[in-house]
């Protein structure tokens, strides 16, 4: 991915450019722009890349719920730490679902903490109820709660 959109100046890589071959499309896709983008492919797996150094998945529980044919989704889990759920649509239709059913906590409201870029029903840090995710095809979404001590009785 080129560094900016400058096409004359070989997208930021050098000031000499006879030998370095520069995509055609570096003036929409560059770092630059997309780093501004929060809907962009280089947001994302900068937001996933971040989350995999969350303990709760380096060292977490992992349990894995298919809601429906077109909804696959897991959860990653860890005492004292938050849980994230993670539900992308491999289908090819939108679907509303009660995710609320796959939380052994109790918990019925969550907060987004990643996304893909085609999803619009969402933003980041903005709370769900967990009883209605709305995904289209294609689109996955990512949200966590804080832990929730186990009583026993």
């Amino acid at each position: 991915m080129q560094w900016n959109p400058d096409y004359q100046k070989c997208s930021g890589f050098s000031t000499n450019c006879s030998n370095i071959l520069v995509n055609p499309s570096a003036a929409t896709y560059n770092v630059q722009n997309e780093t501004v983008d929060l809907s962009s492919h280089l947001t994302v797996f900068r937001n996933l890349t971040e989350l995999r150094l969350e303990d709760t998945f380096v060292y977490g529980e992992f349990a894995e719920h298919i809601v429906t044919e077109n909804i696959y989704s897991f959860r990653r889990y860890f005492d004292g730490m938050d849980t994230y759920l993670v539900s992308i649509n491999v289908g090819d239709i939108a679907e509303t679902v009660d995710m609320s059913t796959k939380v052994v906590d109790g918990s019925t409201q969550a907060t987004v903490v990643a996304l893909t870029g085609n999803v619009t029903e969402y933003s980041l840090d903005q709370e769900v109820d967990l009883s209605e995710i709305k995904l289209s095809p294609g689109q996955g979404v990512v949200v966590s709660w804080p832990y929730v001590i186990k009583q026993y009785l």
